[in-house]
């Protein structure tokens, strides 16, 4: 948690250092109910606000390890490779039919988000959601501005979940931007230091996210990706859900680990690994070539 105490005097710094700029402080809840503090800085002529979080920075300091004035020079450094000096037209996001190509899906994990869903449209899969957003291009260095869709959004568009659903799903194939690598291409430069035996025994493992490996976990709703990756594989297989940024595909007739086990070792990997904003799920699933369908194998 980052104190109150922390968070006004970094405020009142970075007031103090960049001038005319508004700093205002948002407490804002992300994925699996974590939430975090961010100051938001607008500067002069721009109706954008770049949210800085704080929970990386305060552990320095409330260990001694760091002083405001070094965390506030930090942080403006930040805002300036950021910012964006010019105002975006959000008339843009009230008119449907300008956004909607701009829209995409988002998996995430339901338990975790039971409150965070009940304001916003979503699907469920299995153990998990499927959230829909808005990526807005050109909003800063950082490339994109990520928007929420909520119920008030869907109420103001005069759409349903279902037309949301479509559109997400539309624009997911029509951009072909899954991406499907062997995790032997990971490790190609260091195979010599591998025993032959262990690479003999090693299952050939796939990664399935999408082009920019953000959010890339959802593309195991693209059948048209899921077709792709059976072909490459050539039989059933298990995916194991590595973060809402990409899964892992399994050959289910080339290993001899019962999906009890996989799943265990994902919960392992889960628990030393993966951000509690990034976890997606401890369950392991199938993929049936035959029909097509997922369903949880552990």
């Amino acid at each position: 948690m980052v104190s109150d105490k922390f968070t006004k005097e970094i405020a009142a710094l970075l007031k103090d250092r960049l001038g005319e700029v508004e700093v205002m402080v948002h407490n804002t809840e992300k994925n699996n109910g974590l939430c975090l503090t961010g100051l938001a800085i607008r500067g002069q002529g721009s109706n954008i606000a770049p949210c800085i979080y704080l929970e990386d920075f305060y552990p320095g300091y409330s260990e001694g390890r760091r002083s405001l004035e070094d965390i506030t020079d930090e942080i403006i450094r930040i805002y300036h490779r950021g910012r964006v000096g010019h105002s975006f037209d959000l008339s843009a996001f009230t008119d449907y039919s300008r956004v909607r190509h701009l829209l995409h899906g988002r998996l995430v994990n339901t338990e975790k988000n039971m409150e965070r869903l009940k304001g916003i449209p979503h699907r469920e899969f299995l153990d998990l959601s499927l959230v829909y957003c808005v990526a807005f291009p050109c909003m800063g260095s950082q490339g994109a501005g990520i928007v929420q869709i909520t119920d008030k959004c869907m109420g103001l568009w005069k759409v349903s979940e279902q037309d949301l659903y479509e559109q997400a799903m539309e624009n997911m194939a029509g951009a072909d931007n899954a991406y499907i690598f062997s995790m032997a291409d990971i490790f190609a430069d260091i195979q010599a230091c591998i025993p032959e035996t262990t690479r003999k025994q090693a299952s050939p493992m796939y990664v399935l996210t999408n082009r920019n490996k953000l959010d890339g976990a959802v593309q195991i709703l693209n059948s048209g990706a899921l077709r792709k990756a059976a072909g490459i594989i050539g039989q059933d297989f298990f995916i194991l859900p590595s973060s809402i940024h990409e899964t892992i595909l399994v050959p289910a007739g080339e290993t001899d680990t019962a999906p009890e086990e996989l799943a265990a070792a994902v919960c392992e990997v889960n628990e030393e690994a993966v951000p509690e904003e990034e976890f997606l799920s401890g369950h392991v699933y199938h993929y049936c070539t035959a029909d097509g369908q997922i369903t949880i194998a552990a």
